[in-house]
């Protein structure tokens, strides 16, 4: 399954794409963003008690075009996390299952 959210950073519109979701525990979980051309985007995933688990900056070209792994060591544990990401003081955020 690919969650999808269409949102905005900065003046930029762009799609979002999180998969799989769910996911299973040891499984790596991708984020796929088209549209957002020359960002510095910062990527937080915390859990439902809002502990942050894992953060990095991502830094977008000019194609638009992003391809990421999240938490690529595999390290969450079953469970509903969030990954939120910020760019030119906005927001975008997407739940995420660890089955």
């Amino acid at each position: 399954m690919i969650v999808t959210c269409n949102g905005s950073l900065g003046n930029t519109n762009g799609n979002i794409n999180v998969y799989p979701n769910p996911a299973s525990s040891g499984e790596s979980v991708f984020l796929n963003m088209d549209g957002f051309k020359d960002k510095e985007i910062l990527l937080v995933v915390i859990n439902t008690l809002g502990e942050q688990l894992y953060s990095k900056v991502i830094l977008t070209d000019i194609s638009g075009f992003t391809f990421e792994a999240i938490d690529p060591y595999s390290r969450l544990a079953p469970g509903v996390y969030y990954i939120i990401g910020s760019s030119n003081n906005n927001l975008f955020n997407k739940k995420v299952v660890i089955k």
